[in-house]
């Protein structure tokens, strides 16, 4: 039931093959969404998957695109259609639960006991029963948000220190000239070539 403005009470809309989604908060920035899927939709994606692999299968005998659905199951076993149906059903409900819900998720969801449990309780003319779980972003909250103190570390001026820093970056910025009429003295940059082993092995040092 829900109220308008006017006061006007209007009934819920809701079709009965609408998919149910209700989330539940988790430990650790994680939200569990549980979904309730009615057998109309997995009726319907069931009849699509057996659909589309009728168009697609290579069947001897028969040509492509035109091989009977009892020959398909038959052939491909009814286990494969379902879990081709199931995927794609997965694939349609989650995304409408993230819409619904207006939830960003940080990476694909998980399947609560697995795929393949999923697949074994999945029957198209019945109501399906999922839950994903997924990472979302954290919501902080601060415990208190009056009477916080903040203290600051007062800073003494030093010229010393300016005259240090821009020492630094003279050094840092400066350009290099080369230098061949005398010795390396402190504080020059010099280019080394030599030639050694190490003594455990008798290996070149690089």
């Amino acid at each position: 039931m829900t109220l308008s403005y006017g006061h006007e009470i209007s009934k819920d809309t809701m079709s009965p093959s609408k998919l149910k989604v209700t989330t539940d908060p988790r430990p650790n920035s994680r939200m569990a969404f549980e979904l309730e899927v009615p057998a109309e939709r997995c009726k319907a994606s069931y009849d699509a998957a057996l659909s589309r692999l009728s168009k697609t299968a290579n069947l001897p005998g028969f040509r492509k695109g035109k091989v009977p659905k009892a020959v398909l199951l038959q052939q491909l076993g009814a286990t494969r259609i379902k879990a081709s149906a199931l995927e794609n059903l997965l694939q349609k409900v989650w995304e409408e639960a993230l819409d619904e819900k207006k939830i960003e998720p940080l990476c694909e969801p998980d399947i609560k006991n697995g795929f393949e449990s999923l697949l074994e309780n999945f029957n198209p003319g019945e109501n399906l029963s999922i839950i994903f779980e997924t990472d979302i972003n954290p919501s902080p909250t601060l415990k208190k948000t009056k009477g916080l103190i903040a203290e600051s570390e007062k800073v003494e001026y030093d010229p010393k220190k300016i005259d240090e820093l821009i020492e630094q970056s003279r050094k840092q910025l400066a350009t290099l000239v080369p230098v061949d009429n005398r010795g390396a003295k402190m504080g020059d940059i010099t280019v080394v070539n030599f030639k050694g082993t190490y003594q455990e092995d008798g290996s070149e040092i690089e």
